[in-house]
């Protein structure tokens, strides 16, 4: 059971995985940080597609290790509706049309622009508390899966995920074993 996320903020996609793997066992996060990446690995999500579709809206096209002489950004948009844009190819896609889709921003809806919502999609605005991001993951999920019951949750929100971030640029700290010697301690 796997869920797809297009997060281009590696803090912000570590803290998402961390919390969707404790939340919601069994199932395994794919994730893509880059407009470009998502889109390479696109015949793959067809020939499998994921349960559902985490999208942030403003994503970067590229790394900068990912960009050559050859490669073309899209010159329809910019980075600020890239999840948009990777939105409408999944919804044109005959295998992903119906997968479920949810648009994640640190905009309010009205504020990124967006009016109407396709069907089966769904937009949540980025917030401290990501239980505003898992329920509606664990509702949607456990309709459509044999999901094992909650396990609990140890940290309340990316808040306090925030503050165990270093002070300073050029501090390198590995969260994922900080955050499970928290959980243990």
């Amino acid at each position: 059971m796997t869920i797809c996320l297009v997060e281009d903020d590696s803090l912000y996609s570590t803290f998402i995985i961390e919390e969707i793997e404790q939340e919601l066992p069994g199932i395994v996060v794919r994730s893509y940080a880059t407009e470009l990446e998502f889109i390479e690995d696109f015949t793959s999500l067809e020939e499998r597609p994921p349960l559902l579709f985490i999208l942030d809206i403003m994503i970067r096209w590229a790394s900068p290790e990912d960009l050559s002489p050859d490669t073309v950004a899209p010159q329809v948009e910019d980075y600020l509706h890239a999840g948009i844009r990777l939105l409408k190819r999944i919804r044109s896609s005959e295998r992903l049309a119906e997968v479920p889709v949810v648009l994640h921003s640190v905009y309010a809806r009205t504020e990124a622009g967006i009016d109407e919502l396709p069907p089966a999609t769904l937009y949540r605005q980025k917030s401290e508390d990501l239980g505003e991001l898992i329920r509606p993951l664990r509702a949607f999920l456990a309709a459509q899966t044999d999901l094992p019951k909650h396990r609990g949750h140890r940290i309340k929100d990316a808040g306090e995920a925030v503050k165990l971030a270093p002070e300073f640029m050029g501090v390198s700290v590995d969260l994922k074993k900080l955050w499970q010697a928290i959980r243990r301690g």
